[in-house]
């Protein structure tokens, strides 16, 4: 953050984000492990399943479920992205703040990472995303 430190805009919506989380029930107590254990279970049954018709056909099976469940985390983000966002602009901050900080994200990080794999939405999803916010809110688009 301290690469980010001078943009009030991108200070804001990170901060709306990581308030919005709380705000929706992310961080109620055992909520990321009831829902990883969930994926867990039903991982672990479809893959059994699948091995009694095509053996060690499992183990692709229940990774796949595993990447699948991944999304539901990414959705966390979206959520909390959007309240981030709209709360920054109420305050009187910009939205784009988060388009700017996935921007940044992404010319450091490099737009290689698998989304799939990831907890998070990538940086160009997320540049997309406060895009299609400005639109949803009749507002300015941030590129």
């Amino acid at each position: 953050m301290i690469k980010f430190g001078n943009d009030p805009d991108i200070l804001a919506t990170t901060l709306g984000h990581e308030l919005a989380h709380h705000e929706l029930g992310h961080t109620v107590p055992g909520y990321i492990e009831d829902r990883s254990n969930n994926i867990n279970i039903i991982g672990h049954t479809i893959s059994t399943i699948s091995n009694f018709f095509v053996p060690f056909s499992g183990l692709f099976v229940g990774n796949l479920v595993k990447g699948v469940g991944l999304s539901y985390s990414r959705d966390d983000e979206r959520e909390a992205d959007n309240l981030g966002m709209a709360w920054a602009i109420y305050s009187g901050y910009s939205h784009c703040g988060s388009y700017r900080f996935a921007s940044e994200m992404n010319q450091i990080n490099g737009s290689t990472s698998l989304a799939f794999l990831s907890t998070h939405p990538g940086s160009e999803e997320r540049m997309r995303n406060a895009n299609i916010f400005a639109l949803q809110k009749n507002i300015a688009s941030c590129s």
